[in-house]
């Protein structure tokens, strides 16, 4: 029986198909020193608060009265929150869940249409 190997191992890959340990395997991924734009963003805002402090003002006047680009500026520069991700679950038991949970809702469909119906 033959082993479950990537097809290109390459000189950075142990036999196994992992990486060494110190290598990259994205050699040529983002260059060093390069920054994201919530990072530009970031920068430009400070500026602009030091430089022209009423032009940043007006800035974030507009941008907290509209509720969807302020939800958009919390959650780019604090993050979203920490979700709890339940490991132990299997797969069955969220089947289960689902397919019990789409029975009672056609069931409750279903019990609507027959009274809206009759009447």
């Amino acid at each position: 029986m033959t082993e479950n190997k990537p097809d290109k191992t390459g000189s950075n890959r142990e036999k196994d198909g992992r990486f060494k340990e110190g290598v990259s395997g994205n050699p040529q991924g983002r260059p060093q020193g390069s920054i994201s734009l919530l990072t530009d963003i970031k920068r430009k805002l400070k500026k602009m608060k030091e430089e022209d402090p009423k032009e940043y003002e007006k800035l974030i006047d507009y941008y907290w009265e509209n509720p969807k680009m302020r939800d958009l500026l919390i959650k780019m520069i604090d993050g979203l929150p920490r979700q709890k991700v339940d490991l132990d679950a299997t797969i069955e038991g969220t089947l289960d869940l689902f397919l019990n949970a789409r029975k009672t809702n056609n069931t409750d469909k279903d019990k609507k249409e027959n009274t809206s119906v009759e009447e």
